[in-house]
């Protein structure tokens, strides 16, 4: 209106001006918009703009629908929506690359191997420290060992500080040799006995000194350990890279690092104290580093010689431990890469691999996955534009997605990175799963949304039956994936829990957007959607406006038969297809059953699940190259080296212990080697054994540690078998129960082998939890929503063939198996997708049910009208998770390959095939218990009740007594439980499509056949505008149930016809113009039950004070007694109805202590306050809810509750708080209002002189007043 006047008389200026009434903005709903233009004209031109403000401005006015057609919901509603996705936008769109560059690779340590991961860094440091390794290699073998020596021992004597005992040192130094020289085990010997035997050959006798050699010399001897080679070099000069340690001190002085080279083994020495004739001599013998090359040649040289490692560990930066990929480690990388590249020459060339390197190999990936992604959107749009038919509508869905994406990304980055550890494979998953589920959802909305438009061509009524069908569906399919991606929070392991909460947050956003957006946007431009000729196209089989055909017809009149045609050769494909399932049922549910067969056959022997970090590498990409060159050159013990930690027993012997835990480990060998032959104990590296011999001689070296009464240390494992191969988890499963057997003290097997084992072991002990679990989910959302229980076991039959079809295709497309995580990770994911087409159908299904078809019809019938639907959404599924299929990334092409296959059999097979099969097969059964047969006997009767308190919740489930029910002390104990409840029943239930009320009863009384049903939400949802607002919702939800129920006639109770709820019922009536049903609020009933009550427990010229006389149903009683001859004083603090009371010449007050001395008072107001100003021994007629008066002194007397007549009484009552043989007024008012076969509703009004009629009545279907009590 206000466009066409500005069209009309042209737009405000200096020559025209306009003077606005202030109720312009609550004729419609787009006062927001009207203002937002008005605003700016008045600022354009402020002489030739004005309003004059009314009370149309006044918010309890405008925001109740009934009054005015302008109300919060109406007009404010959509723009706070665009402006929270408009700023969840901006702060997404700011912190998506944050988000997504700064994601490592962590797996976080499980079981056990936490707790000794804690003990390991209290005795050693960080354990877990980023690791960086330095790769020389020439073209040639650089070194070779042989059983020559490169040094000669040099004697030197020199007194041991002030006593008189002497220091013997030898030593062995070559610094022109490799590792400053070595000494083999037989030249020490030989070199040492010759020093000894020319030393002391003048001092003693030929057998003093044989017994000397052989008592204290060869024990010294047996105890150095085994050196059976020394290096050599090839004629080239190896490159210093001694100064890597140096270079990392210098430029990174806040780190702690430790460098593992042959140039970082230090020389070690070997003390014993000898008696030499009396005299006291302190042998100390250094054995230089070249000695021990050849124990590490395993790890740190490869077989041919060609190939030298070294390896950094970095563990803390101003004393803070350093996380895998960080600015720390990348600066040890960067300073690496300098190192090589001095080294790099034409004879040598050094490369460069670390965790971090790794991590920023594994973005390389992914980014390619997400870049990918992106130019799928296209394409989704594209099929999603196809199925509806309408380009204007592709906004809807590109502006969902945007929302979607930019809000799980602001969640992921604001929350959630700051409660778990987010793996760098999280966000492709996530942007994968958005930008599928946001299109889905925006499919499954906008066709219906333009389905509606060309039947009706109004976007108000469209919207409405899109979002009670379409919006219930996308409502119900988000909850149950959800609920899937929430079970996957249960298994401990993050790189699994990140998946599930990402998954997770963009199904919810998702979800979000899509219902709050698609409405939002429609609402504010609703001719804009309209199907256009420019940008629309009609859809083969699809009416346009002119057809007039409404939406109940347009989805559910559809007869397959023989010989019916078709307009669209598509519908008509699917109506053959459903032909041909009716035809061949038996046959094609047998062939289903008989191909699970070799699936499961398959399932059974499925590999094992393959671990580590290079599934996780793209593959061909140079440090994956490197990675692989690194292991098959020094063996994986190198590049995941394990060691095995000892902690002695308190305050034990070192020299003891040492040598127990040698044969311990000895034991260890051969227990291992039974199932693993080429372990022995000569693997052990260590300062208790060398090369499978134990060393006893007293070592200085940084592998031992005292920081407690316990010892301990650390051997290295050399041992070539790959830890993440199934036969080196094998043996790692091994080695750690020969450990727990044979150990000393407290010994535990450490490195990354184990520490991926714990994970797998973790997730293999929650994957039986998290299948169980997730079939929990499946079966409570599905019995919930479907009220059936064979429905719900169809569905979980559905998705355990597709579970199973799918395990075994991956069996044989990656024979070598399926990374650990994939399977744990993708199980919900699969199951809620794939429950969602599912629920998608048989909505469909249950629709045309409702219609009156039988389950074997509809479900040919749904599946012509869902089939191109659900087809769609798989395309747009398997679109959107094709790019983790063509990733380089094996463990993403395990995601992708397992999301695709999945999404073909459920949106294909699944919902095409097998669910129609069920449905056919079992027809009538389909939905047992639940039947969609009509009732042939209707309700004559419902009466409309809610509960009072939350802990009236119990009363819903027990049988009236002889006495009033009363709550127990223990039900207080469930508030909490009972609040949330409460809130799901009130605000949720509604929303999502199900019922907002529970039938209690269902039993005849005097030939009427009466029902009673509890609308779900409780008293203290009246107490506020919000929660206000569902109550209503939710009472005009059971009477539009009611009348599609066929229900005769309704009467409301409690607050449920509330004037400030529904004006006593009358906006139930403009809400249902067109009913059959006749509503009545019972209180005529109620307020004749009142007078009576009085008129029996007043006497002449007893005094009587009124409370809440001015309500509709006190003023009734009021006039009543009057006619009746009995004044009341009535309070009120109204001075308005004061003054209507006493137009009839009946007395007011104000002030409640003016009835101090009466002695009767009628309380039809909730108001403590009474108790304060009755007089003791008074009489209290109460018809106020709640009742207020709680003085033990008063006699009360229930003014609203009358007695049932129990022989015209058939069935079981509902229990209402009150004894068996009592009613209250309004539902006696509600049979009676039945008996009377009236066609007019009762919400008007009372009308005191028809009270006594209605009294009359009652008593003649059997219903009395109470006797007084004494």
């Amino acid at each position: 209106d206000v466009l066409h006047i500005l069209e009309e008389n042209g737009p405000p200026s200096e020559e025209v001006a306009y003077l606005f009434n202030g109720d312009i903005v609550d004729r419609g709903r787009h006062a927001v918009e009207i203002w937002m233009l008005i605003i700016a004209y008045k600022l354009a031109y402020p002489r030739s703009v004005y309003v004059l403000r009314g009370n149309h401005e006044n918010d309890q006015m405008i925001a109740r629908p009934f009054k005015m057609g302008g109300g919060f919901t109406e007009m404010r509603w959509p723009w706070i929506v665009l402006t929270a996705w408009s700023a969840v936008f901006c702060g997404g769109a700011l912190s998506a690359w944050h988000f997504i560059s700064k994601r490592g690779f962590k797996m976080a340590p499980q079981g056990l191997y936490r707790q000794e991961l804690q003990s390991y860094s209290e005795l050693f440091g960080n354990a877990n420290g980023p690791q960086a390794a330095v790769m020389l290699s020439a073209a040639h073998p650089v070194m070779h060992f042989t059983k020559s020596s490169t040094c000669k021992l040099v004697p030197s004597m020199e007194p041991a500080g002030e006593s008189s005992a002497l220091r013997l040192s030898l030593s062995c130094e070559n610094e022109t040799a490799a590792g400053g020289g070595c000494i083999t085990s037989s030249e020490l010997r030989q070199e040492v006995t010759a020093l000894v035997k020319s030393f002391l050959a003048t001092q003693m006798s030929e057998a003093d000194l044989s017994n000397f050699l052989l008592s204290q010399v060869q024990p010294m001897l047996d105890a150095a350990p085994d050196i059976t080679a020394c290096p050599h070099l090839n004629g080239q000069t190896l490159p210093s890279i001694a100064k890597v340690q140096a270079t990392l001190e210098r430029e990174m002085p806040q780190c702690k690092h430790s460098v593992l080279s042959f140039w970082s083994l230090p020389p070690q020495e070997f003390r014993r104290k000898l008696s030499i004739q009396g005299q006291e001599v302190d042998l100390v013998m250094k054995i230089p580093a070249g000695s021990f090359w050849n124990n590490f040649r395993e790890l740190l040289s490869s077989k041919e010689g060609e190939k030298i490692l070294v390896a950094v560990q970095t563990q803390s930066c101003n004393g803070v431990e350093v996380p895998d990929y960080s600015e720390e480690t990348l600066q040890v990388d960067h300073l690496l890469k300098s190192v090589a590249n001095e080294i790099d020459s034409e004879h040598w060339k050094a490369e460069v691999l670390s965790f971090a390197l790794l991590v920023e190999t594994i973005h390389s990936g992914v980014e390619v996955v997400m870049a990918i992604s992106a130019t799928t959107l296209p394409a989704g749009l594209a099929v999603l534009a196809h199925m509806v038919g309408n380009v204007r509508l592709v906004i809807i869905a590109t502006v969902n997605v945007l929302a979607a994406v930019t809000g799980s990304v602001l969640v992921m980055d604001l929350l959630v990175v700051r409660l778990m550890p987010v793996s760098l494979f999280t966000p492709p998953f996530l942007i994968a799963v958005v930008l599928a589920m946001s299109i889905d959802y925006s499919l499954f909305l906008l066709s219906r949304f333009q389905k509606e438009m060309q039947s009706n061509c109004d976007p108000s009524r469209s919207l409405s039956v899109t979002m009670a069908t379409s919006g219930r569906i996308v409502a119900q399919a988000g909850i149950t994936l959800c609920c899937c991606f929430c079970c996957l929070l249960m298994i401990p392991v993050p790189l699994v829990s990140a998946m599930g909460m990402g998954g997770l947050v963009a199904v919810c956003m998702a979800m979000m957007a899509s219902m709050s957006l698609t409405p939002c946007l429609i609402m504010l431009w609703p001719s804009f959607w309209e199907p256009q000729r420019c940008c629309a196209w009609k859809r083969p089989g699809r009416s346009g406006c002119e057809a007039g055909q409404s939406s109940e017809s347009s989805s559910s009149d559809l007869e397959l038969q023989e010989g019916s045609a078709s307009s669209s050769d598509a519908e008509a494909m699917w109506v053959r297809f459903g032909l041909c399932l009716r035809k061949w049922a038996r046959l094609l549910m047998g062939l289903t059953l008989i191909l699970a067969v070799p699936f499961l056959w398959q399932d059974l022997r499925l590999p094992d699940n393959i671990l580590g970090v290079v599934p996780a590498l793209p593959s061909g990409a140079s440090t994956t190259q490197l990675l692989q060159d690194m292991g098959d050159a020094f063996g994986y013990e190198a590049v995941f080296p394990t060691t095995l930690v000892l902690e002695s027993p308190e305050d034990v012997d070192l020299g003891e212990w040492r040598l127990r835990s040698c044969h311990a480990l000895e034991s260890i060998g051969q227990a291992v080697s039974e199932s693993h032959p080429n372990f022995t104990a000569s693997a052990f590296v260590g300062q208790i054994m060398i090369g499978g011999k134990c060393v006893t001689a007293d070592v200085n070296s940084r592998q031992w540690s005292k920081s407690t009464s316990r010892i301990s240390t650390i051997l290295y494992v050399a041992y070539g078998l790959n830890p993440m191969s199934p036969e080196g988890q094998e043996w790692i499963r091994d080695f750690q129960k020969a450990v727990q057997t044979y150990q000393v003290g407290e010994w535990f097997v450490h490195g990354y082998g184990p520490r991926v084992a714990s994970q797998a072991k973790a997730l293999q002990e929650r994957f039986a939890p998290l299948v169980a679990t997730t079939i929990a989910a499946v079966f409570i959302i599905s019995v919930l929503f479907t009220r059936s229980l064979v429905s719900t076991m169809r569905a979980l039959f559905c998705l355990s063939w597709m579970i199973a079809a799918l395990w075994a295709l991956c069996s044989w497309v990656f024979p070598s198996g399926l990374y650990y995580v994939v399977p744990p990770m993708m199980l919900p994911f699969l199951v809620g997708v794939a429950l969602d087409y599912d629920i998608f159908y048989v909505e469909a299904v249950l629709e045309h049910c409702r219609s009156g078809s039988t389950p074997k019809e509809a479900s040919l019938s749904a599946l012509n009208q869902t089939a191109n639907t659900i087809t769609a959404a798989g395309i747009i599924m398997i679109i959107a998770f094709v790019p983790l299929l063509l990733s380089s990334t094996l463990v993403m092409r395990q995601i992708g390959f397992m999301a695709v296959v999945g999404l073909a059999i459920s949106s294909g097979w699944s919902t095409k095939v097998v669910a129609p099969l069920w449905l056919q097969m079992l027809d009538s059964c389909s939905f047992w218990p639940r039947s969609f047969q009509q009732d042939q006997n209707p309700v004559d009767v419902v009466f409309l009740a809610h509960p009072a308190y939350l802990v009236d919740f119990f009363v819903l489930f027990s049988s009236p007594t002889d006495t009033r029910w009363k709550p127990s002390w223990w039900m207080y104990a469930f508030l909490p439980l009972l609040w949330l409840a409460s809130f799901f029943t009130a605000h949720i239930f509604r929303r999502m499509g199900l019922l907002s009320h529970l039938v209690l009863d269902d039993l005849k009384y005097d030939g009427l056949r009466v029902q009673t049903w509890a609308v779900l939400h409780f008293g203290r949802h009246f107490r506020n505008r919000c929660e206000l607002h569902d109550a209503r919702l939710n009472v005009e939800s059971a009477v539009r149930h009611a009348e599609k129920q066929g229900v005769r006639y309704l009467g409301l109770g409690a607050l449920n016809k509330a004037e400030f709820l529904n004006r006593g019922g009358q906006d139930l009536l403009e809400k249902l113009p067109a009913r059959r049903m006749r509503i009545s609020h019972g209180d005529h009933l109620t307020a004749a039950a009142v007078v009576e009550t009085v008129m029996q427990l007043s006497y002449e010229n007893s005094k009587i004070f009124m409370t809440g006389a001015t309500s509709k149903t006190g003023r009734a009683v009021v006039l009543g007694l009057l006619r009746k001859g009995v004044r009341v004083l009535c309070h009120s603090t109204s001075l308005e109805r004061r003054q209507d009371l006493e137009r009839h010449g009946i007395r007011t007050t104000s002030e409640l202590r003016d009835g101090e001395s009466c002695e009767l008072w009628i309380v039809g107001k909730y108001d403590v306050a009474v108790n304060e100003v009755m007089p003791p021994g008074a009489t209290a007629c109460v018809f106020a809810v709640p009742n207020p008066v709680s003085r033990t002194d008063i006699h009360v007397c229930e003014g609203a509750t009358l007695h049932l007549d129990k022989t015209r009484l058939e069935g079981r009552r509902a229990n209402l708080k009150l004894a068996a043989h009592e009613i209250y007024a309004c539902n006696a008012a509600a049979l009676v209002f039945a008996s009377k076969q009236g066609d007019e509703d009762e919400v008007d009004a009372i009308d005191p002189t028809t009270l006594d009629t209605y009294f009359q009545e009652a008593k003649a279907m059997g219903f009395s007043l109470p006797k007084p009590r004494a």
